[in-house]
């Protein structure tokens, strides 16, 4: 089960899922930001006693605490803060980043099939963290949904400006004789300034003489999402 409250959102909301709700993602409105998940597997962590949300700090370079909450009853609540500091802050046109021991896709470079509204936008890095009595790092928690051909997962992003990214980027590269593969990116997202949801989506196939890709980010909320933990570095 999920629940998830956000303030200053008109357009993007929260993932949410009640006792007396269907267990799906949704939007609504409230007054803080305030994350409550329930980690379907959470059997499989019973050494966590914490989770940390984490961001990278440029200033120092390398991962900090940015916020902790207390893991009972299967899950954990965490507030976040309304605002961010510079130090959490690195520009968007970047590449793939490895966070939490798992790959995050970045926009590596400007394309003409792209439209980015504010290429000056900057924003955060961050996973969540569990940890045991001990303070080891032992899993990552994250909401996500798996299909038949690919998987979706969401992120929450902190922006330091509003912005709108659309369009798509594609890859295609011959890999040896009579196979090659395509990675085609398209992007459907609108942000605030503030906390936003946006959902990255991988679907893959192939045919007899290809490997295809379709990744979509975009801010459109996916039903279905649960939450999962998975071991510390393993994606």
């Amino acid at each position: 089960m999920i629940k998830f409250f956000v303030i200053s959102l008109s357009t993007l909301a929260v993932l949410c899922c009640s006792c007396k709700k269907e267990k799906n993602a949704e939007i609504e409105e409230e007054q803080q930001w305030s994350l409550s998940a329930k980690v379907e597997n959470a059997s499989e962590f019973n050494n966590v006693v914490a989770v940390k949300f984490m961001v990278y700090d440029i200033k120092i370079d390398r991962h900090v605490e940015l916020a902790s909450g207390t893991w009972k009853n299967d899950g954990f609540t965490i507030e976040l803060p309304k605002t961010l500091d510079s130090n959490y802050l690195h520009p968007l046109i970047r590449r793939n980043v490895l966070l939490g021991g798992r790959w995050i896709p970045g926009i590596a470079e400007m394309q003409p099939t792209l439209i980015i509204s504010n290429e000056n936008v900057r924003v955060d890095n961050n996973y969540f963290l569990g940890v045991d009595k001990d303070g080891e790092e032992v899993a990552t928690f994250s909401l996500f949904k798996i299909d038949e051909d690919g998987n979706t997962e969401a992120h929450f992003t902190y922006v330091d400006f509003d912005i709108t990214i659309s369009g798509y980027i594609v890859e295609e590269f011959q890999v040896q004789s009579g196979w090659s593969e395509r990675n085609t990116t398209i992007y459907l997202v609108r942000w605030k300034t503030g906390w936003n949801v946006w959902y990255f989506s991988r679907h893959q196939s192939v045919t007899d003489s290809m490997s295809i890709t379709e990744d979509q980010w975009s801010t459109t909320p996916i039903r279905g999402l649960k939450w999962y933990g998975f071991k510390f570095g393993i994606l």
